[in-house]
């Protein structure tokens, strides 16, 4: 996020103030952001500026440009206390050269990661009402399928959503992968015959288990019926909607099927951070299944 001209003449004019001796340069606009320390190079060199004494304050518009979370800005602060550099943040008046300041910058600091957890958790429930409603939340579209926005207009007011579109191609090719498996319940196998029929993924690769598996996985083909719905109840599912909205026409969306965690490397630095992602599926009983808008186009008695 750039800074307005009038932001900009506030940060200078409060780091003038605090350190008139000092020439303050501004830094590039992506120095900071909602990235974390590895997606942010900017911010990396000037650490790096930092260690070579080439920087002697910090001055920034808002506390939260620094750092999103209260532990990485604490690890911030030490960091540059180590080096003498001073922090300062105009919209707060606050400069570490007071050791009050510490101590404002740490309680701001677990308010605004308070107020951030806080829109999160509004942000995910919002989404929820979306999910049971049908609607396709983004990221990537499975084989099969793609995503159509649609803009409703009501009043004066204005919305967007997305749902998604099967494609003819892609949904014969879906439906012969499990026909194949049906008859050889093997993985391995329905692999391998749907690259000697001549088949490949959208992105053209070949199929091999992954990509195979993925697609036998995912519910969203299963048309939504009256045995697909009992078969989510037994299971102590989350299932949204009437029986009556289960019409054998629409297919089932699924939400909560994974929990994704990030953890530091062994090898992780201040300096140079580096983080391991894991993905895990959860089971069955804590999904969210939900009639979709999009077609379905798998029996669920398969």
């Amino acid at each position: 996020m750039e800074l307005s001209e009038v932001q900009e003449f506030l940060v200078l004019a409060f780091g003038t103030l605090c350190n008139s001796s000092f020439l303050f340069v501004p830094l590039p606009p992506n120095l900071v952001g909602s990235k974390n320390q590895t997606n942010r190079p900017d911010f990396q060199r000037m650490l790096r500026d930092v260690q070579e004494g080439k920087i002697r304050a910090i001055v920034c518009y808002k506390l939260n440009r620094v750092g999103r979370k209260t532990t990485d800005l604490l690890r911030l602060m030490d960091f540059l206390e180590k080096y003498n550099v001073d922090l300062l943040i105009c919209s707060n008046g606050i400069n570490t050269a007071s050791g009050f300041s510490k101590i404002f910058i740490q309680i701001f600091a677990v308010i605004a990661e308070f107020e951030r957890d806080t829109l999160t958790e509004r942000i995910t429930d919002n989404m929820m009402e979306l999910a049971k409603d049908g609607r396709w939340l983004g990221g990537n579209t499975p084989m099969g399928f793609t995503a159509q926005r649609v803009t409703t207009v009501s009043g004066k007011g204005k919305s967007a959503y997305s749902y998604l579109v099967s494609i003819p191609k892609e949904k014969k090719m879906v439906q012969r992968l499990y026909i194949l498996f049906r008859t050889n319940r093997s993985i391995q196998i329905t692999a391998k015959q749907m690259n000697l029929e001549g088949y490949r993924t959208p992105s053209g690769a070949e199929f091999n288990a992954s990509t195979t598996r993925l697609v036998l996985r995912n519910p969203i083909y299963c048309t939504a019926d009256r045995r697909s719905y009992d078969y989510f109840i037994d299971h102590e599912e989350n299932v949204f909607g009437d029986l009556l909205d289960f019409d054998g026409q629409h297919g089932l969306s699924a939400y909560n099927k994974t929990d994704q965690e990030k953890f530091e490397d062994s090898d992780n630095t201040f300096i140079s951070p580096k983080f391991v992602q894991t993905v895990e599926s959860k089971p069955i009983s804590e999904w969210n299944i939900a009639v979709g808008k999009h077609e379905g186009f798998i029996s669920s008695e398969h």
